[in-house]
């Protein structure tokens, strides 16, 4: 439990550097993501070498078990998709969105993306939710609401003709 509440502090602290990083400067959305991969990387390698992932192994065994996954070509496509697709990609398009909402908006975002799962997860396998996931998923879903409801008519009027502005001038 306190790692997902040390996880979920990390990631709205995590958006909230990546929008000051976005706007400060908005040139450098590579370097960012380029930073921000290494970031993962290194952290996966480290959690990966604790005991916290399972039993770990030690250098002669990762070494030898390494051999093996770089030539399986299925394992190399799914690393490939992993860390090109599912993670760089994805952190430059949030890269480039924090031009356009804030952190905050964006953490709102994020976090429906673990209803999406959980609906594939009950339309695919027949899966179904905990009584403690219902009550999470009601908590995402009244963010998701409550971050949709404009403050007033010109705040939102204004903010979406920001929004036009940016999006048009970057494409």
């Amino acid at each position: 439990d306190l790692l997902c509440w040390a996880q979920a502090i990390f990631f709205g602290v995590g958006y909230w550097r990546l929008e000051n990083a976005s706007t400060n400067f908005p040139e450098h959305d590579g370097r960012i993501m380029v930073g921000l991969c290494s970031a993962v990387s290194l952290g996966t390698l480290i959690y990966a070498a604790t005991p916290l992932s399972g039993p770990s192994m030690s250098g002669a065994e990762l070494y030898e078990a390494s051999k093996e996954w770089f030539v399986d070509p299925f394992l190399m496509g799914a690393i490939f998709w992993t860390g090109l697709i599912s993670t760089a990609l994805a952190i430059y398009m949030e890269t480039v969105a924090l031009k356009v909402v804030s952190a905050s908006e964006l953490t709102i975002l994020m976090t429906s993306v673990s209803l999406w799962g959980s609906a594939v997860a009950y339309f695919s396998m027949g899966e179904v939710l905990s009584p403690i996931g219902w009550v999470g998923g009601l908590m995402i879903l009244s963010g998701c609401v409550l971050n949709a409801i404009p403050l007033g008519a010109n705040e939102a009027s204004t903010a979406n003709e920001e929004t036009a502005e940016i999006i048009v001038t970057d494409f």
